[in-house]
Formats: C-alpha cells, structure tokens, sequence
C-alpha cells in the first residue's frame, strides 16, 4: 500500500520555505555556469514578461471576484461560495494583500508570486526527476508560455492551481521513486 505510507518525506526539502531555498541552492551549485546563464536568462524573461501587465486595467472576472468575494470583507472571502468564480484561498491571499492598499498590482500579487513560484518548483522537479537538459527545456516553455504569463497577471486562482498540481505531482513521483519515504 504505497499511498497509505505517504508523508512529508515525499516532499523532501520543500515542506518548508527554508528546505525549498536550501534544494535551489543545491541544485544551483550542481549546475555548469552555461545552464546557470540559461536559468538567469530564462527566469529574468519570465519575471519581466509577467510583471509588465500587473498594473492594466482589471477585466471582468477579476473585477467581480474581488468585488464580490473580498472587498466585503474577510467572511464573504471565506464562505461565500455561491459561485465557482471564487477560488477561496487566493480570495483570501488577495484579502490580505490589499489590506494597505488595493491597486490592480496588489489584487494581483497574489498570482504574480505562485506563478514565479511554479516556474521554480517546475524546475526543481524537473530536475530531480527528469535531469537537467529536461529541467532547462521546462523551464524555458514556462517561463515564455502565453497561458502562464496571462494567469500571472490574472487576479484569479490559476496560477495556484498550476503551483499546487506541481506540488502534487512532485510527491506522486516521490512515492513511486521511495514508496517508503527511506531516502530524503
């Protein structure tokens, strides 16, 4: 029963922020100086193609979203769910992230954040489980992909939903890799 022996040994590394910047590190190190060049180039892209469209003018879904579900107030983000349109948890990320000041850039911090998030994650994953030349080519898709660079700069879930299937996706190889979670 490999499922019922899951734990956070599966995800090793990542279960904390620090283990996370730890595991880039290491892999960072592990690198030659022309795949570091190539991750720079391709991580700088992604950050500047996802960040020039964080101050434009919200669009429809996004308007709603944070009229409806945040700017009321912390309870109608956590159990107001009359609608699919709300994707709770970064309703609530979007709650906190513009208690100061709610600009379009603060309504969509939230996405900005997961989306630079899953470019990372996928390049640690990538790497571990498929080696570097894959880890680079997934890199560099994401980092230039139209869908991802339009869900960073959406006020929505999506780029939630992309860092959390990753997430996923990197225990369910590690249980199949160490169904007994005895190598970290």
């Amino acid at each position: 029963m490999a499922c019922a022996s899951f734990s956070v040994k599966h995800l090793p590394k990542i279960k904390h922020f620090q283990g996370w910047l730890q595991e880039l590190l290491t892999v960072w190190r592990s690198l030659s100086r022309a795949e570091q060049v190539f991750c720079i180039t391709a991580l700088f892209a992604g950050i500047l193609l996802r960040a020039q469209h964080l101050a434009r003018p919200m669009v429809h879904d996004e308007t709603f979203t944070y009229a409806v579900f945040v700017k009321p107030g912390i309870l109608h983000t956590l159990f107001r769910y009359d609608y699919a349109n709300n994707h709770i948890f970064h309703s609530l990320l979007v709650y906190f992230s513009t208690i100061f000041r709610s600009s379009e850039v603060f309504i969509r911090l939230p996405a900005f954040f997961f989306s630079l998030s899953s470019l990372l994650l996928l390049f640690l994953f990538a790497r571990r489980f498929f080696g570097v030349a894959a880890a680079l080519f997934a890199l560099s898709l994401s980092a230039l992909s139209y869908y991802q660079i339009d869900y960073a700069h959406n006020a929505r879930g999506y780029s939630m939903n992309i860092f959390f299937s990753l997430l996923s996706a990197y225990g369910i190889f590690s249980v199949i890799r160490d169904p007994l979670g005895k190598t970290a």
